[in-house]
């Protein structure tokens, strides 16, 4: 070993080459000694699309928020008939299991066995005492029916109450304040988003419902109205620009 060995360790072997760091690591790893990476190409941000474009922002509508006004949950169908449900089948199998031969006595009953006048008279006393019972009864059955029916009636009426004085209250609050509302061609729009917007927020008082209405009408008429014309160019196409010629004459 040479002094120079001893002094400075064994000289390196240039027969291998040697790893040099990469200039711009890939995406994702960590940069040698905490330096910060040169390129990494295009990054994406929440402004930025994956392509690297950032994307058009899309102009608002003030009836963006009214998207789902017209969408309605699903309603299971129902029977809506105060009567409830009435099988017929199950009408007759109750008609069955009533005995009406009970009313017949058993004097009548041994007359019509012995015949003659009195057998006939019999029968015919039988049959007018069955038919006299079933009449009471039917009676009595179609009373209670039409008692029930008439308080489901009542219990729906009071359930609709307060929705149907809120709608008057909202009518007539809008149509006081702004009487164009009340205009047939209109009237008939205005009602039908008062009884959406009621029906989808249940909750909400009057004055909630009646400013939404207000903010709807008033975002429609927005989005339809024609756009401001420039100044000096209304109702025409956009007119060419002019050359300023009295610039020239004093170059």
């Amino acid at each position: 070993m040479s002094l120079f060995s001893t002094l400075f360790g064994p000289a390196p072997d240039t027969s291998k080459p040697q790893a040099t760091p990469p200039v711009n690591p890939p995406p994702g790893s960590t940069p040698p000694n905490g330096s910060n990476p040169t390129n990494l190409g295009t990054q994406v941000t929440p402004q930025t699309a994956p392509n690297g474009v950032v994307p058009e922002k899309k102009e608002e509508s003030p009836l963006d928020k009214f998207n789902d006004i017209w969408k309605n949950a699903p309603v299971a169908p129902g029977n809506e008939s105060v009567f409830g449900e009435i099988d017929p089948q199950k009408l007759m199998e109750a008609a069955g299991k009533v005995d009406f031969k009970q009313v017949i006595s058993q004097d009548a009953l041994a007359k019509i066995a012995a015949g003659g006048q009195e057998g006939v008279t019999a029968f015919a006393d039988s049959l007018n005492k069955v038919a006299q019972t079933v009449f009471g009864q039917n009676a009595v059955a179609t009373t209670k029916i039409v008692e029930q029916a008439l308080a489901k009636q009542r219990e729906s009426f009071q359930t609709q109450l307060p929705g149907l004085i809120r709608k008057h209250g909202i009518s007539d609050s809008l149509r006081t304040e702004n009487p164009l509302l009340s205009n047939p061609a209109v009237a008939p729009i205005v009602e039908a988003l008062q009884t959406q917007f009621a029906a989808k927020n249940p909750l909400a008082t009057e004055a909630e419902i009646k400013a939404s209405v207000v903010e709807y009408m008033s975002g429609l008429g927005a989005v339809f109205a024609p756009k401001a014309q420039e100044s000096g160019n209304v109702g025409g196409p956009k007119a060419p620009k002019q050359t300023d010629w009295s610039l020239f004459l004093n170059s």
